[in-house]
C-alpha cells in the first residue's frame, strides 16, 4: 500500500501535471462540443460526424477540430453571447413594462460613484448616461445595479421607494 509519505516531491508535481492536463482535456471536449452544437454552418450530418470523431478518437479529434475550425470558435461564442444578452435585455424590458416600473429604470447608464448616507438613509449615485460626458446625480433609498454580458456599461438603477406604492 502506497502512502503519501512514500511520494517524493517530483512524483507529487508529476501527479499535479497529469491532473492539470486531464482537466484541460475535459474542458476542451466541452468547449468543442458546445462549438459543434452552436455552429450554424454545419449540417446535422456534419455535427454528427465531428461528434463521432471526437468521441472515438478524442485526442486526434480535438486537434483536428481546432486546426480545421478553431479560427471561428471565438466568433461563434461571441455571437451566441450577444444573442443571449439581447434576449435577457428584452426580458427585463418586458417584465418592467408589465409591472409598471419601466419609467424608473435607467438603461445605458453607468454608475461612476455611489455613496450611502446613514443620516438621510439614501444613496447618492453619480452616473453617466450614454455618450454624454456630463455626470448626473441620482438619490434613492434602494439601489440595484446590473451589467450586461457583452456590453460593459449596461446598467440599471431602480428607486424602490418611488415605485413601491404603484405596485401595491
Amino acid at each position: 500500500m502506497t502512502l503519501a509519505a512514500d511520494f517524493g516531491t517530483g512524483e507529487v508535481l508529476w501527479s499535479f501535471l497529469w491532473f492539470f492536463l486531464f482537466f484541460i482535456f475535459i474542458l476542451l471536449i466541452f468547449q468543442i462540443f458546445g462549438d459543434i452544437i452552436r455552429s450554424d454552418d454545419l449540417s446535422g450530418w456534419g455535427k454528427a460526424l465531428w461528434s463521432l470523431f471526437i468521441i472515438f478518437l478524442p485526442f486526434l479529434g480535438i486537434f483536428v477540430y481546432v486546426i480545421a475550425r478553431g479560427g471561428k470558435m471565438h466568433e461563434r461564442q461571441v455571437r451566441s453571447m450577444q444573442k443571449n444578452e439581447q434576449a435577457m435585455q428584452q426580458y427585463i424590458r418586458d417584465t418592467a413594462r408589465e409591472t409598471g416600473i419601466e419609467r424608473h429604470i435607467r438603461y445605458r447608464t453607468r454608475a461612476v460613484d455611489a455613496s450611502w448616507s446613514s443620516d438621510r438613509a439614501r444613496w447618492s449615485v453619480r452616473t453617466l448616461v450614454g455618450e454624454d460626458p456630463t455626470p448626473r446625480t441620482l438619490t434613492c433609498s434602494f439601489l440595484y445595479v446590473c451589467t450586461g454580458l457583452t456590453s460593459p456599461f449596461t446598467t440599471l438603477d431602480i428607486n424602490a421607494r418611488s415605485w413601491r406604492s404603484n405596485c401595491q
